[in-house]
């Protein structure tokens, strides 16, 4: 059977993302995302946790993010688990998992980005520009 490796998630950038290159001059970018679950705990009260995961896009996609994503802004990531195992020069083992990004869907910015003089006006049209319309083709789907 093949193996799979396919990770999903939804969550808030942490921080501005990092862009370097390496010596070959391929670009990747390095940040965070936080991610919120809701639970009741065993005496039935609600609790939230916020849990962080790494990720790392290479290419075009690690400029596009380094260029449009900003600290807070929502974000779904598609990619794959990545595992790196290393020894420090005190000859100390260390290990990390992150998510290799394939496809970076940016969302909403957070409210205290939502500055109205920096929101381009060729934007899609309102909801209320679409009933507007309403009626004006036949398309059956």
């Amino acid at each position: 059977m093949p193996t799979i490796n396919i990770v999903v998630i939804k969550g808030n950038c942490t921080a501005k993302p990092e862009l370097s290159y390496t010596p070959k001059g391929t670009a990747n970018a390095k940040f965070a995302i936080g991610v919120s679950s809701k639970f009741k705990n065993a005496a039935g009260e609600p609790q939230e946790r916020a849990e962080f995961f790494q990720i790392v896009t290479w290419k075009k996609t690690a400029e596009g993010c380094a260029e449009y994503l900003d600290k807070g802004q929502e974000v779904v990531i598609s990619g794959r688990l990545s595992f790196d195992k290393w020894e420090d020069q005190e000859k100390q083992k260390h290990s990390r998992v992150y998510i290799t990004a394939q496809l970076v869907h940016f969302g909403r910015k957070s409210s205290s980005q939502n500055d109205p003089s920096k929101v381009p006006h060729d934007g899609p049209p309102s909801p209320d520009a679409d009933a507007q319309n309403e009626g004006e083709e036949d398309i059956p789907f």
